[in-house]
């Protein structure tokens, strides 16, 4: 699964809003393999708690529908969980209670999905 073009043109803040960081990272690249996706995002503005960010262009994979557990220096900002949907290969964070997502600096977070057997 090549995860690194399609993700980088989705990374969604609410309210139509842009991030001028945007990036993925990815483990591996084998067939039926596990794959670790590290993410760094920076919103145009500063999230709130509540806020939801939607990841799009992650299909391909093995990994059933889910709440994801996010590993990472920021994890807890986004509740520690991602809500996953496989057909749709869509994750959306939703920003933790007290919490701010950064303008001003990166966000770093990872997960994990399997990838397809069959390629994509």
């Amino acid at each position: 699964a090549n995860f690194n073009t399609a993700v980088l043109a989705a990374a969604v803040a609410p309210s139509g809003g842009s991030f001028t960081t945007k990036t993925v990272g990815q483990s591996s690249l084998v067939q039926g393999a596990d794959n670790t996706l590290s993410f760094t995002l920076k919103p145009s503005y500063s999230l709130a708690q509540g806020d939801l960010v939607t990841i799009l262009g992650l299909t391909g994979t093995q990994t059933a529908d889910a709440n994801l557990n996010l590993l990472g220096p920021q994890k807890d900002v986004f509740t520690g969980t991602g809500g996953w949907t496989q057909a749709d290969g869509k994750l959306v964070l939703t920003v933790a209670a007290n919490q701010v997502v950064s303008s001003l600096t990166d966000s770093v977070f990872t997960i994990s999905l399997k990838n397809n057997g069959g390629g994509q």
